[in-house]
């Protein structure tokens, strides 16, 4: 069975909204953690590709901490958007409940908490012990 237009369309709005402020909150948050990890860089061995690996390892952490807030930032600019454009009046005329409004938007974001739980319990600890082998030079 096909989801209602509804459905798919802010669905599909919300996704892009959030993945957009997730991969700026990330590439921001990235690069202050690079610049952090440059003063660790010197004659004690840790290089500059050790510098590289541990920022990038700790995406998986960065991601589940920046997930929620780019969810909804994500949300609220979707639905702005749609409201600033009159598409969110034309389905509430044309019969949207503000029930099956607010059950879309919670279907919607079902799947983003079912992935941040799963970065949480599956990513992260396997990041975080290579990260640790990296700053201890192992």
């Amino acid at each position: 069975m096909r989801a209602p237009l509804f459905e798919r369309y802010i669905g599909k709005g919300i996704v892009q909204a959030t993945t957009f402020v997730l991969c700026g909150f990330l590439s921001m948050f990235l690069f202050f953690d690079f610049l952090a990890e440059l003063d660790e860089i010197g004659p004690t061995g840790y290089q500059f590709q050790h510098a590289v690996a541990f920022v990038l390892l700790g995406v998986p952490v960065r991601v589940v901490e920046l997930a929620p807030i780019a969810a909804l930032i994500g949300t609220l600019w979707a639905l702005s958007q749609s409201a600033t454009n009159s598409e969110f009046t034309v389905f509430r005329v044309s019969g949207l409940l503000p029930r099956t409004a607010v059950t879309t938007i919670l279907r919607v974001g079902l799947p983003f908490v079912v992935i941040t739980a799963m970065v949480a319990e599956v990513l992260v600890p396997l990041s975080e012990d290579f990260r640790s082998q990296v700053r201890d030079g192992g």
